[in-house]
């Protein structure tokens, strides 16, 4: 049943009660008529007749003006909902309009931050790389009041506070960072590296391991590792790390010295030779290749 149906009804309910209203006040009508001279059944039919009759034409009559009353007051309501829809169109339209000017606002402004943030990591890095670390912390503080999540940045504080033997803000900064990013085995093998420049060994074997649990497949990890066992003369479990450093890097020079290093140590004449004759061919201009040759010799 639609909104203006309701309407009717109640509008033909209301004309119904005023019908029967007035009805019950035209009683007196049919009590006048001489009804004493007719037979009491009779004079009960005629009454009745005459009261339906009445009730009919009365009905009918308020009917028909309901019906008009009714199609003014409907074609009124829907006069005011046409106008109320248009006008909500309108509003509705102006809401979208700011909405959209809005985002615009915000997509311009995010663009602007972005850049500001990449124009100041930008010139802290070369203020790092030229060894003004004054200007170069003052430049990464600066994004990361911008962006308190800046990875970048936090990183560029860490590497810096490393460099000036800051260690303890170096290891609170890549701590954060264990929070802050999912790059878990890089700032792991950053911490190890934080540990074995203060000389606490344990502590960077067990940072450099995590790293190496989390991803054994770089080399770098491996190679730091296994540093660090060489340091604590622990030789077979440092050449066990390198030896699967020079599998996925076999040409690194770096990683084939030091896997050579622990094969003479180890006094590994075989493995001596084979990784010199390697390293012979991808470092010829190695000055360290005659002194190694003597050493391996000597074996």
């Amino acid at each position: 049943m639609t909104w203006y149906e309701i309407i009717l009804l109640i509008i033909s309910g209301i004309s119904l009660a005023v019908v029967l209203y007035r009805l019950v006040t035209k009683f007196p009508l049919a009590a006048r008529v001489d009804v004493a001279s007719l037979p009491k059944t009779k004079q009960q039919t005629v009454k009745k007749s005459m009261l339906e009759q009445r009730l009919r034409r009365l009905v009918m009559e308020h009917t028909k003006e309901v019906r008009m009353k009714s199609g003014e007051i409907l074609k009124v309501l829907k006069n005011i909902l046409v106008a109320l829809y248009y006008d909500l169109l309108e509003k509705e339209k102006q809401l979208m309009n700011k909405r959209r000017q809005a985002r615009s606002v915000a997509v311009v402004g995010e663009r602007s931050l972005q850049q500001r943030l990449e124009n100041l990591l930008s010139e802290a890095q070369v203020h790092f790389k030229q060894d003004e670390y004054t200007e170069a912390e003052r430049k990464f503080l600066e994004v990361i009041s911008l962006d308190p999540k800046n990875a970048e940045a936090f990183e560029g504080l860490g590497d810096m506070y490393q460099i000036l033997h800051k260690y303890n803000e170096a290891k609170e900064v890549f701590t954060y960072l264990l929070k802050l990013t999912s790059a878990q085995a890089y700032f792991y093998d950053k911490l190890g590296r934080v540990a074995k420049a203060q000389g606490h060994l344990q502590e960077a074997e067990n940072q450099f391991r995590l790293s190496v649990e989390m991803n054994n497949q770089n080399a770098s990890y491996l190679s730091d590792l296994a540093e660090v066992y060489e340091m604590e003369e622990e030789y077979n479990r440092a050449a066990e790390y390198l030896e699967q450093a020079v599998v996925i890097e076999p040409h690194n020079p770096k990683y084939l010295d030091a896997l050579l290093n622990i094969s003479i140590i180890r006094k590994d004449k075989v493995r001596s030779l084979q990784i010199f004759n390697i390293l012979s061919q991808v470092n010829p201009e190695n000055q360290k290749l005659v002194d190694w040759k003597v050493q391996i010799e000597s074996i």
